[in-house]
């Protein structure tokens, strides 16, 4: 990589005209010059484009039909110059110094294929709500972990704007599927990035991450729909990692918690649709030995989680919704049991620092 090498931040725009000033702003004021901003408007229905306009040549602009998030990127990666490429959401912004030490992480590692970055929280008016993402107890990986993540595929990663990718490395995994890709194609790379290359990752928040009542973190119910369109996207991924890194083995299914907790969800609670061959209980016993081989999770997650399976097998339909809800939703559950998770967490540091 060179000396200064250029970075691409591509800003994907729909319809949040309120933020992308922001946005845009907050890379044109990096510490760091030597960025190029592009911005994608995917066919926005507010004033988001007569924003885009008042930054004249010191931006990009690409403005499309509307196709979706994947679409956006993609059109925004076949344009861009930059060894570097940073995703950056339109209602989310990045910290005045991060492109910086992103570069520096990337030119003292050079085989990183990413460089990742926690984000903080903020709420629809810019507030700090006290949150971090991924959250402060979650251990960030540092170096080759594609042993790893071929045993248990995943690992914490931050949402789109807290990614910073090598180009070369990325050109592996582009152009993203768009169909199945309209929302959250952060997936797509984030999984199959850790089997091209080094992740390595900065522990203080680089970005601010919006959370308001338009945007997919607001909501705390399960859509059966879309629930199961994305299982069967987590299919196809897991079929990508086999040819990525040329396995015959169909093991990684059933390593993949979240992917485990997912099916389990989906033949619990609507069994005519689930769209796998599964059985209940071979699906509880997987969901129970993957988490209690996992080495990157908690003892109190490992706890919740085989108690989560464990209940899943045996509470009738009704209950297994709400079961559902509070695991994947955290907005859902109800004040008691935020406050238990909070103090079994907390009780658990306590220990472990004694």
């Amino acid at each position: 990589m060179q000396l200064n090498p250029f970075v691409s931040v591509i800003i994907s725009s729909y319809n949040y005209a309120h933020f992308l000033s922001e946005a845009i702003e907050s890379v044109l004021m990096q510490t760091y010059a030597h960025i190029e901003v592009i911005v994608v408007d995917d066919g926005s229905k507010d004033h988001s484009r007569d924003i885009i306009a008042t930054f004249g040549d010191r931006i990009i602009p690409i403005l499309k039909e509307n196709g979706g998030q994947a679409s956006a990127w993609n059109r925004g990666f076949a344009i861009a110059k930059g060894e570097i490429i940073i995703f950056l959401d339109s209602d989310d912004a990045l910290m005045p110094h991060i492109v910086q030490q992103v570069v520096e992480v990337f030119q003292a590692h050079p085989t990183a294929a990413k460089v990742q970055y926690r984000l903080q929280v903020v709420d629809g008016s810019g507030q700090p709500t006290g949150d971090v993402m991924p959250a402060k107890h979650c251990k960030l990986p540092n170096g080759d972990i594609r042993s790893q993540v071929l045993k248990f595929p995943n690992y914490y990663w931050p949402t789109s704007s807290g990614n910073a990718f090598s180009t070369q490395v990325l050109k592996a995994l582009m152009p993203i599927p768009e169909a199945p890709y309209r929302v959250s194609p952060d997936i797509y790379l984030n999984h199959l990035i850790a089997l091209l290359g080094s992740i390595y990752s900065l522990e203080q928040p680089g970005g601010l991450l919006r959370k308001h009542g338009n945007n997919a973190s607001a909501y705390n119910q399960i859509d059966m729909i879309e629930f199961r369109r994305n299982l069967i996207n987590t299919a196809k991924l897991h079929e990508k990692r086999r040819e990525i890194a040329k396995l015959n083995s169909k093991t990684l299914e059933n390593r993949d918690i979240r992917f485990l907790v997912g099916r389990m969800v989906s033949l619990k609670l609507e069994p005519e649709k689930h769209p796998f061959s599964d059985h209940l209980f071979l699906l509880c016993c997987n969901g129970v030995i993957t988490c209690l081989t996992d080495p990157e999770g908690y003892a109190y997650q490992k706890i919740f989680l085989t108690s989560w399976f464990t209940m899943m097998f045996f509470v009738p339909r009704s209950m297994a919704l709400s079961l559902s809800n509070n695991l994947i939703f955290s907005g859902s559950r109800k004040p008691w049991m935020k406050k238990l998770f909070y103090t079994v967490r907390r009780i658990w540091k306590l220990e472990a620092q004694a």
